[in-house]
């Protein structure tokens, strides 16, 4: 029986992963960042947990690699 892969060689979530509804999560400053698949497409979120700000960023993608790179763009900006 072959193994199943649930991360990449970059350490990030699989396609398979993320279709079985495993979340790429991080938390960074007070922020907690997500990549999930639901419903066919790609979601990216940013919800920021700190008491003195509001911040929501919800964007959807339809192809993993965009997803993927804006999950990266912000996790290596923090």
């Amino acid at each position: 029986m072959k193994e199943l892969k649930f991360k990449n060689k970059d350490g990030f979530l699989s396609l398979y992963a993320l279709s079985c509804g495993y979340l790429q999560t991080k938390e960074i400053d007070g922020k907690s960042v997500k990549l999930y698949m639901e419903g066919g497409c790609y979601i990216f979120q940013v919800i920021c947990f700190d008491s003195n700000t509001s911040e929501l960023i919800w964007e959807t993608f339809d192809q993993l690699g965009p997803a993927k790179k804006r999950y990266k763009e912000l996790i290596k900006k923090k």
